[in-house]
């Protein structure tokens, strides 16, 4: 994702937590991969499952460090 190409109301709110994201989504997918190392074989719904998963724990655990944003329930 390119930050330029977001409108001009959401950079400001992504800017803080943006590295957070990238780095939760990166977590997970390498916790996903160690589940299913082998790429030919994986079941890619849960794969994609246990991405998401470890991303939400990983931004959770990060939200809760004392930053200064927050996830949002929904």
């Amino acid at each position: 994702m390119i930050l330029t190409s977001l409108p001009a109301e959401v950079v400001p709110l992504l800017d803080e937590c943006l590295p957070e994201i990238r780095n939760a989504l990166l977590t997970g997918i390498d916790f996903a991969n160690d589940i299913q190392p082998e790429a030919d074989g994986r079941d890619r719904w849960f794969w994609a499952h246990s991405a998401r998963y470890r991303a939400r724990r990983s931004l959770e655990s990060s939200a809760d460090a004392g930053n200064d944003w927050a996830l949002v329930s929904g």
